[in-house]
C-alpha cells in the first residue's frame, strides 16, 4: 500500500485579522479622539455652550477588513466604533449638562457632535496572506 502525501490542514487565520482590527481601533480611538489638550491635531473652535474649545475635527477612523472575515465580526467592530463615540459624547454631556447625550435637545447634541464628530471610513476589503503576482 503506497502512502500518498499527507495534507496538513491550514490554520484558520480569519480571527487574527479581527483581533488586529480591534487593537487598531483601540489605539486609534485612544490617540485620535480622546480629549487630550496636548495633542497636536487639536484646533481651537468656538462651540455653542462650550465657548472656545480644543477639538479634533480632522480625524478619520478607517475600517478595513479581510475578505475572509465574517459579516458578524465586521458588524461587531463597526458597533464598537459607534459605541466608543457614544461613550465619549455621553461623558461630555454628563459633565456639561448633567444628562446623557440622547436626552439633550438638538442644539446641545449638535454642540457635542462638533467636539466629537463621528468619522468612520470603510476601506475596500483586502485578502491578507494572498500572494501578489
Amino acid at each position: 500500500m503506497a502512502r500518498g502525501k499527507r495534507k496538513v490542514p491550514d490554520i484558520n487565520s480569519s480571527s487574527t485579522a479581527d483581533i488586529a482590527f480591534l487593537l487598531l481601533i483601540f489605539f486609534l480611538i485612544t490617540t485620535s479622539v480622546a480629549n487630550a489638550e496636548h495633542m497636536p491635531e487639536k484646533t481651537q473652535k468656538n462651540v455653542e455652550f462650550f465657548g472656545t474649545y480644543l477639538v479634533n475635527d480632522k480625524h478619520v477612523i478607517s475600517l478595513q477588513n479581510d475578505r475572509g472575515s465574517s459579516y458578524q465580526a465586521y458588524i461587531s467592530v463597526q458597533n464598537e466604533l459607534v459605541a466608543a463615540y457614544n461613550e465619549l459624547r455621553d461623558e461630555l454631556a454628563e459633565q456639561k449638562f448633567g444628562t446623557t447625550y440622547a436626552e439633550l435637545n438638538d442644539d446641545q447634541q449638535k454642540a457635542i457632535r462638533e467636539i466629537y464628530p463621528q468619522r468612520i471610513s470603510e476601506a475596500e476589503p483586502k485578502k491578507y496572506g494572498e500572494k501578489k503576482k
